[in-house]
């Protein structure tokens, strides 16, 4: 999540504050075990697959519960929800293209690692 939301944000489909709230993911955190996750009995499991509209639409039901008078937050759930509806519901498109088929003796090409732009923790 924390990707695609980059991807959306940078796409125009998210504003700031939307950006930030949604590619936080605490998991992510290195010390999320040692704090969020002593205080809710879970541990980091970033890796887990998350059905985000569930989550979203929980977020949006305590925003309208305890909106406080400041909407933002409630409009800014409603958005961001409606994106992932907008995603969740992004129909197959047929293949125009059929697949470049590579002769046998073809050369093949070097299948490199993804790069990241961080470090982990180990490597710093």
């Amino acid at each position: 999540m924390a990707a695609l939301s980059a991807e959306l944000y940078f796409a125009g489909h998210l504003d700031q504050d939307q950006y930030e709230e949604l590619a936080f993911q605490a998991e992510l955190m290195p010390n999320y075990d040692d704090t969020i996750g002593a205080l809710i009995g879970t541990r980091a499991a970033p890796d887990r697959p998350r059905d985000y509209t569930q989550i979203w639409k929980t977020r949006l039901r305590f925003e309208e519960k305890h909106a406080a008078g400041d909407s933002r937050p409630l409009e800014r759930a409603r958005r961001i929800l409606e994106l992932l509806y907008t995603i969740d519901e992004a129909p197959t498109l047929p293949v125009l293209i059929a697949p470049r088929r590579e002769p046998p003796n073809a050369r093949r090409r070097l299948e490199l690692p993804a790069i990241r732009l961080t470090a982990t923790s180990e490597e710093i």
